[in-house]
């Protein structure tokens, strides 16, 4: 049986094989073209585990393993830097410890969905990133708006229900019922409304 493990990053991936005894077979940098993975695999024995540890783009790494006919195991990539206890972080460094940690059988690992529900994950899992982006982009526009407009949008209180009557504006020092007719005494302050 051979280890398998891959360092992935957006453009390239570093692979490392090894025997059962920890003998070294080969390593390669593989950059990511279509089937490259899967032709790299083909030249390992069937049924190999091959450990990925979970990046943003291991969905299709998983497929080209599977569709190689070796074994994906994915790994909780925090965890098993703590047990690789690497002082050092290179991609060589960590494709070996990998593999150290799939012969010790001590590898982090995390549950991957089959490959149909892969897919019906995909689009719920965008759509929540671009929710979170436009609603970033909401609050600040809101709070552009709210420091732009500070001088023009009279800011009630904070923490008081009631203004009270006539008296001096704590700004200003005038009185600040004049400055706002229509707002008696005892009346529920209206918070400034932005679209």
């Amino acid at each position: 049986m051979e280890y398998i493990a891959f360092d992935a990053h957006k453009r390239y991936t570093l692979a490392s094989v090894v025997r059962a005894d920890g003998r070294l077979i080969r390593e390669q940098r593989i950059v990511h073209e279509r089937g490259a993975l899967q032709e790299f695999l083909e030249r390992c024995e069937r049924g190999s585990p091959v450990a990925v540890e979970t990046i943003g783009n291991w969905y299709w790494i998983v497929d080209e393993i599977e569709a190689a006919g070796c074994v994906p195991k994915l790994v909780h990539a925090r965890k098993a830097k703590l047990m690789m206890g690497e002082i050092n972080k290179t991609d060589r460094l960590d494709v070996r410890g990998l593999n150290r940690l799939q012969q010790a059988g001590t590898l982090p690992r995390v549950w991957i969905p089959p490959g149909g529900l892969r897919d019906q994950r995909d689009l719920p899992r965008t759509r929540m990133v671009l929710v979170g982006q436009r609603t970033q982009l909401k609050n600040r526009i809101h709070a552009t708006l709210c420091a732009a407009l500070s001088d023009m949008v009279p800011r009630p209180p904070l923490y008081t229900r009631f203004r009270p009557g006539p008296g001096p504006d704590p700004k200003s020092g005038a009185n600040y019922n004049a400055k706002h007719p229509g707002r008696g005494e005892g009346q529920p302050l209206r918070r400034p409304q932005l679209p």
